[in-house]
This record gives structure tokens, C-alpha cells and sequence, in this order.
């Protein structure tokens, strides 16, 4: 998402959905997301895609919470937590799947 211009703003456990077996790319899929690949293979799927945003909309601060609190980075939580209108980054989102990988392990 992050090469095509968006950040997702609410990355959680319930928006990743991994695939039991990897799925081949076929050249046409490749070339119709354009994206940037390390690995031939479809592993898994980020979904819930309604709280992305595109990055010229990203010098909009803020003041409600996107995202599923739980996984929500600690600097976006902070923000919030004193009525502090803040902007999401690409950052944030990284964050968010820090969150998604430790609760998993736990």
C-alpha cells in the first residue's frame, strides 16, 4: 500500500489474512499491481481497507482515533489521549503491525 501512495491507518490482527498455501503470481498480477516484490508467491491479504488514506491527504491532522486500539501505535495513543489532533504516517502503521506480530506470539 505504502509504494502505491496509502497508508492503511488500521493495521490489526483482524485485517491479515494469511493463506494456507502461497499462491503462485501469474505476470499479469504482477504487472497489474505494479508493486514492488521480494517473493513470487501471495503469502497473505491486508483487508478493511475504508480507513486508508491517500498520502496528499496525509498533511490533514486528525482528532479522532483511527484504527483498532489495540494495535494502534503508542505516539497516535498519546496524541489522542490529550485531544491533540496528530498526523498518521507510514510509521504508525509499522508500529501497528509490531503490535499485530507480539499479540500473535503471545
Amino acid at each position: 500500500l505504502f509504494a502505491k501512495g496509502y497508508l492503511h491507518r488500521d493495521i490489526s490482527i483482524g485485517n491479515i489474512l494469511a493463506r494456507d498455501k502461497p499462491q503462485e503470481r501469474t505476470p499479469a498480477m504482477i504487472e497489474k499491481n505494479d508493486a514492488i516484490l521480494s517473493n513470487q508467491d501471495c503469502l497473505g491479504f491486508i483487508i478493511d481497507g475504508d480507513l486508508a488514506i491517500e498520502w496528499e491527504e496525509h498533511y490533514r491532522p486528525v482528532k479522532h482515533c483511527p484504527g483498532t486500539l489495540p494495535f494502534i501505535s503508542y505516539r497516535i495513543l498519546d496524541a489522542w489521549s490529550i485531544n491533540k489532533p496528530t498526523l498518521h504516517t507510514a510509521i504508525d502503521d509499522l508500529e501497528s503491525f509490531a503490535w499485530v506480530v507480539l499479540f500473535a506470539a503471545l
